[in-house]
């Protein structure tokens, strides 16, 4: 096939014709490799299409940030954000905060897609971390700061619990330690 002109976007001429077309894996399918991984380019690519959806073209880290930031305005918890994935340090949400958001999408339609996103203890960013609890999370870590947040299965309960921990200050490995025995504690003893 020749390709002649300039590249652009915008909707085809009407004289065009299909010739193969590829979809998509399902949003979900995308957000489990992206967050069991990690991958913050895809935190990204998301955001800028999160962006462009609900505030138009073109797609920016900047307008997928304050969509987010919108989001959890609406539902009452103060979030700063600077992108999508969280690698600025200028980002700001509190621990609180995260439960927060973690219980509404709780009680959305999608919850349960979206905690099946999350790693379970000992894969992708949890690997040999948490292998013996149940629990679906997403880990961050940046120079100084390390986070986990998600839900831990609540073993007298039997239910899933919402639960943040951030901290920064402190080496990775130190604070991973600790994060992970407050997530064992809380499995095995909240009522």
């Amino acid at each position: 096939i020749e390709v002649t002109g300039r590249p652009g976007s915008g909707s085809a001429p009407g004289e065009m014709v299909t010739l193969a077309s590829v979809r998509s894996d399902p949003l979900a399918a995308i957000m489990r490799r992206m967050n069991v991984v990690s991958s913050n380019f895809r935190a990204e690519v998301l955001g800028k299409l999160l962006g462009a959806t609900r505030l138009g073209s073109p797609g920016t880290i900047a307008k997928g940030a304050r969509v987010i930031e919108g989001f959890a305005d609406a539902r009452g918890v103060a979030v700063v954000a600077h992108d999508g994935s969280g690698l600025s340090y200028a980002n700001r949400v509190s621990a609180e905060g995260m439960v927060e958001m973690l219980r509404v999408a709780e009680r959305a339609p999608w919850g349960e897609t979206l905690r099946g996103t999350l790693p379970a203890g000992g894969e992708g960013t949890l690997e040999d971390r948490l292998e013996t609890v149940t629990v679906r999370a997403k880990t961050g870590t940046l120079i100084d700061v390390s986070a986990i947040s998600g839900w831990v299965w609540l073993e007298r309960e039997g239910a899933w619990a919402a639960f943040s921990i951030l901290s920064s200050g402190m080496d990775a490995t130190q604070a991973k330690s600790i994060e992970n025995k407050i997530v064992r504690v809380v499995a095995a003893n909240a009522a």
